[in-house]
């Protein structure tokens, strides 16, 4: 991997891969089908990756977020957040109109979870309420913290924790809205340190935000999420010895043919998705194709902005769901932009598997396709840092079934199958997989 320039100096950047779920986009031509499947289809060497493959302190890991799992919204002195708002204001855009307030009841249920790390979010308002310190501190959300913390560490289990998985206060939505104003940086810096200051002592590993694009695509653009806004046309203390970074999504772009259009095509997709935020991080300013097409609907940093962003990373995180096919569009290049939301020269389609009900239990528990694509990512992973790509650690998602945000409860990702009827949890096949192959018990 080539060094990535930061805050003056050169240094390889910290990768965490934080796998997120199955699914599959694009649409393939019979030269790139030939391409990927002859490189899938003519090797097994997946099926021998172990964890000796791995340097000894290389984290295996499992993720989950707070509003997905938690429920009891009402509960512990926890003030409402965006999604609370969303699913009770637009409860037709959630698939089975199911709702946060039990989920898989994760509040009150946690334990050994057979992993070398856990990467879970903290509720923003379960920690201030109405998302502001004159709001008064909920010592009652963060004696859970330090509860399901110590409970982690007693069982050697490597805590990493999300300060933002899309649920921002409700309060300061109403208030000044939300990321639309930036009141909510100091309101969000104040939270932050609490989080540090009172957990900071056991947690060495902090994600800020997870997936801004999300947010700022499907929340402030698109409608389709909190706040359901439709717009289309850090300190952490020295002596705690912590590491902040930022949880990204990095979905990959192939080109759609080897002509230079589709090309570029795909380099400026992977700028309007990825760039959008890595590039401030860092050369301080957004990708040149950005500014192009968007033209001044894109802010400007001012200097001191600059300076503060970039390099400020001590690792990155990146969520992967799927790659795609880009292909380039041919317009009228002098035509006002749009909106933030997409390159309008380039194309992509997509599907995502669904979940049955009507399969039953064991034959849902007998997840052998899902192990296969543990072992799959792992292997590529294992390639990426042979080939020198400073990679750290990998994240499967999701620890157990849960609330999917638009999707509700009609998807299944979990190591753990959810019976939704009475919130029992029972591991599938891939979690005993995935122990064993931690433990070094099985490749």
């Amino acid at each position: 991997m080539l060094p990535i320039s930061s805050t003056g100096n050169s240094q390889q950047c910290l990768i965490w891969i934080l796998l997120t779920c199955l699914s599959v986009h694009g649409q393939i031509t019979q030269a790139s089908q030939k391409r990927v499947g002859a490189a899938l289809s003519n090797s097994k060497e997946y099926l021998n990756v172990k964890r000796s493959d791995f340097r000894s302190d290389f984290v295996f890991g499992a993720s989950t977020a707070a509003a997905q799992i938690e429920g009891s919204t009402k509960s512990g002195g926890r003030g409402p957040s965006v999604w609370d708002q969303f699913v009770r204001k637009f409860p037709d855009k959630i698939m089975d109109k199911s709702t946060l307030e039990v989920a898989v009841d994760s509040y009150k249920r946690y334990k050994d979870l057979g992993v070398d790390a856990y990467r879970f979010s903290i509720p923003w308002t379960r920690i201030l309420p109405d998302g502001t310190l004159s709001g008064g501190i909920n010592q009652e959300g963060i004696n859970h913290y330090n509860s399901l913390i110590d409970e982690l560490t007693k069982h050697g289990i490597k805590p990493f924790v999300t300060i933002m998985h899309f649920d921002l206060p409700e309060a300061l939505e109403n208030k000044y809205g939300g990321f639309l104003n930036r009141t909510v940086v100091e309101n969000f810096k104040n939270y932050a340190e609490i989080c540090f200051k009172t957990l900071g002592d056991r947690v060495k590993n902090w994600i800020t935000i997870n997936e801004p694009l999300i947010t700022a695509k499907f929340g402030y653009t698109m409608g389709v999420a909190p706040p359901g806004r439709c717009s289309d046309r850090a300190t952490c203390p020295a002596e705690q010895a912590g590491q902040i970074g930022m949880s990204l999504v990095g979905q990959y772009s192939e080109p759609y043919s080897n002509t230079f259009l589709d090309r570029a095509a795909a380099k400026r997709s992977m700028d309007f998705e990825l760039g959008w935020f890595m590039e401030p991080l860092v050369r301080g300013d957004y990708p040149i194709s950005m500014r192009r097409l968007v033209k001044d609907r894109l802010p400007v940093f001012t200097a001191e902005e600059r300076k503060l962003v970039k390099g400020s990373f001590d690792f990155i995180g990146i969520n992967y769901y799927t790659s795609r096919y880009a292909k380039h569009i041919p317009i009228n290049p002098q035509a006002a932009p749009v909106s933030y939301l997409v390159d309008q020269h380039v194309n992509s389609t997509g599907f995502t598997e669904k979940n049955d009900p009507s399969i039953p239990i064991p034959q849902a528990l007998n997840d052998q396709n899902r192990i296969e694509f543990v072992q799959k990512h792992l292997h590529q992973i294992r390639r990426a840092i042979n080939n020198d790509v400073n990679v750290k650690g990998y994240f499967y998602w999701s620890l157990f079934d849960d609330f999917e945000w638009s999707e509700g409860f009609t998807v299944r990702y979990g190591l753990y199958y959810v019976d939704f009827k009475n919130l029992k949890r029972i591991p599938k096949k891939s979690a005993k997989w995935y122990h064993d192959f931690i433990k070094g018990e099985r490749k």
